[in-house]
């Protein structure tokens, strides 16, 4: 909104005024329009707008009392805790608030009966809710819980056919929910996971577990990536169901390696920042080109097309794994807790015409994927490396601008026969101004990288090669780029600064001259429209004196 624009707008009101005869509409105008401007005053943020529409719920009465560990018979009896461990009769642990430093709040380990925590308010220096070894005797309830600042707020090991429902979890720095090891058939419905900073509800070696109408809102800025953060993690655990989960400024990540195991899994009406989580098996011959999702898993597909696309503030924009002859054009990805684009075991891939900035991991991540094309990108302000390869081959990386990301601008990790040409390298790795790294895991391995087309004899633009002779290229072997350019290919974004964080190299802030010009116009027209409002009101005052 420009200072025109305010004009009209207070034109209009007075015109209005005078219609009504409301004799304070002028003020109620301006102080409307100042409070609209100053709140665009506020610093930029490339985060989704979260609205909590599951923040009211009733606080019940608590019974505050020391943590319960029970780990035989006799602790429950010891406890005084009620019911008779049956299924139709459960143990009841409820209406308690629990506040300690100690492990946990409620501990239940190795009594093999029917447990139900109900409507506590649990805070521990490592777990809400500990649940270990409930096998082929009994089963856990734990349902209507508010359960904060805790490591992990519930934890379920070696315990089958949990259900884990209806609980608010709010600041829990590990993960609101950990399931592990052999704990089958557990089902997480209808909670609440707000994050800040930890992850939500992490799956690992647990079959056949559904996440069902699970709400999760990332409040964290961005940082390191660590498994643990996503809002869903799933590892090495087949046939999962995930079904109505909605999740705000965060994602899905899947770590299986066998594409059985992604096969196995079942999504349905799952959204990512309010758009479809698309999870796509064995797709052929499409295109994929409405701007409906908010992230995109491609599993054994063959000639897929994704193009024009934005996808921001998740985990990951997309991931492909078994993929063959795929395209990915004219997209924009940026500001995910992990990789823009993260390929395995993918062969033919073309990556082209994408902006892809402001990542915190690698913005393209491949391993162990052959044969791929990555040409005429622009990848800058990732923390880490531009583009890394790990065990990757025969890549065409030709015509990118890769321009101030933390990391090398491309990192190459025993990845052989790719050729790299016509790039555009300014200042990457920060104050090193390391542009590109080579690295061979063995001394026997030979990388076999070629910095220049061999046959218009020209290679890359580096910002901070000689005038004459070769550039080498860093590494802890011999390469080198022998025919630098002496002019970009690619021009460089102006207008951006890159600021890490010195004392939390987890976080950084960029900064635009468009972004910082439009704030001071709008600090100037709010402060425009608060001296116009002082002036009326000392006017109205002198006439009210005479």
């Amino acid at each position: 909104m420009n200072i025109v624009q305010v004009n009209r707008l207070l034109l209009m009101g007075m015109r209005i005024g005078k219609l009504l005869k409301l004799e304070n509409f002028r003020k109620r105008i301006c102080s409307l329009l100042f409070f609209i401007l100053l709140s665009s005053i506020i610093p930029f943020s490339q985060v989704n707008s979260i609205i909590d529409y599951n923040n009211l719920y009733e606080i019940p009465m608590y019974v505050s009392r020391e943590p319960i560990t029970i780990s035989s018979l006799s602790d429950i009896e010891k406890y005084g805790i009620p019911g008779e461990g049956t299924m139709n009769n459960p143990y009841k642990i409820e209406n308690y608030k629990i506040i300690t430093e100690d492990y946990a709040c409620i501990r239940i380990i190795g009594v093999k009966k029917f447990f139900l925590v109900r409507n506590c308010y649990l805070s521990a220096k490592a777990y809400g809710v500990d649940v270990q070894d409930i096998l082929y005797g009994g089963y856990a309830v734990i349902e209507s819980n508010n359960i904060v600042n805790c490591n992990a707020g519930i934890t379920i090991i070696s315990s089958p056919n949990t259900v884990i429902k209806s609980n608010t979890f709010e600041n829990n720095s590990h993960s609101a929910v950990i399931v592990d090891y052999n704990s089958f058939k557990t089902k997480i419905e209808n909670n609440i996971c707000k994050l800040y900073g930890g992850g939500g509800i992490n799956i690992k070696n647990s079959i056949n577990c559904s996440l069902l109408d699970n709400v999760f809102y990332d409040y964290s800025d961005i940082e390191n990536y660590e498994l643990y953060d996503d809002a869903i993690y799933l590892f090495e655990s087949n046939g999962c169901l995930l079904e109505n989960n909605r999740i705000y400024n965060n994602g899905i990540n899947i770590n299986d390696w066998q594409k059985e195991d992604f096969l196995s899994h079942n999504f349905a009406n799952n959204f990512v920042n309010d758009k479809k989580f698309g999870y796509f098996k064995d797709l052929e011959n499409t295109r994929i080109d409405s701007v409906e999702y908010g992230q995109i898993y491609l599993i054994g597909c063959k000639n897929v097309t994704v193009a024009n696309q934005e996808i921001n503030n998740t985990t990951l924009s997309i991931f492909s794994t078994y993929c063959n002859n795929c395209l990915i054009e004219n997209c924009n990805f940026s500001y995910n807790k992990v990789n823009a684009i993260r390929i395995r075991f993918t062969n033919q891939l073309n990556v082209s015409n994408c902006n892809i900035s402001f990542n915190p991991c690698s913005a393209f991540f491949s391993w162990n994927c052959s044969d791929s094309k990555i040409v005429s990108n622009l990848v800058y302000l990732n923390k880490n490396s531009g583009l890394h390869l790990s065990y990757s081959h025969n890549f065409k990386i030709a015509n990118n601008l890769f321009q101030q990301n933390g990391a090398p601008g491309i990192d190459l990790f025993s990845s052989s026969y790719n050729i790299i040409h016509h790039n555009t390298f300014y200042n990457n790795s920060l104050e090193e101004t390391i542009n590109a790294y080579d690295f061979k895991q063995f001394n026997w391995y030979s990388s076999n990288n070629t910095w220049y087309d061999i046959y218009s004899t020209e290679g890359n633009y580096w910002d901070n090669a000689n005038e004459t002779g070769s550039y080498q290229i860093p590494g802890n072997h011999i390469n080198y780029d022998f025919y630098p350019l002496l002019e970009p290919t690619v021009e460089k974004i102006e207008g951006l600064i890159y600021l890490w964080n010195t004392e939390n190299d987890n976080y950084f802030t960029a900064f635009d001259d468009k972004k910082t010009s439009y704030h001071f116009i709008s600090i100037i027209v709010a402060m425009f429209i608060l001296v116009y409002s002082l002036k009326v009101k000392i006017r109205k005052h002198k006439i009210n004196l005479k």
